[in-house]
């Protein structure tokens, strides 16, 4: 991955960090995996957070749904 590609991709997750800020209920639940979480998929990344009170947490940013260790 080349320099350029890497900041874009980079840019991209702060992108959706944004979002998730701006409309944290826009993304599922994923209580599966653990009791309170959303997902938000942003290409070969999941972004786990919890919604608490009038803050986001962002809990996990994990390639490929490697989840063992985690989460």
């Amino acid at each position: 991955m080349g320099e350029k590609q890497a900041d874009s991709y980079y840019d991209g997750l702060l992108d959706r960090f944004e979002r998730i800020c701006e409309n944290p209920k826009m993304y599922p639940k994923v209580n599966n995996i653990r009791s309170g979480y959303r997902r938000s998929v942003y290409e070969k990344h999941s972004i786990y957070y919890v919604i608490d009170d009038d803050s986001i947490e962002i809990r996990a940013v994990v390639k490929r749904q490697n989840l063992s260790g985690r989460l």
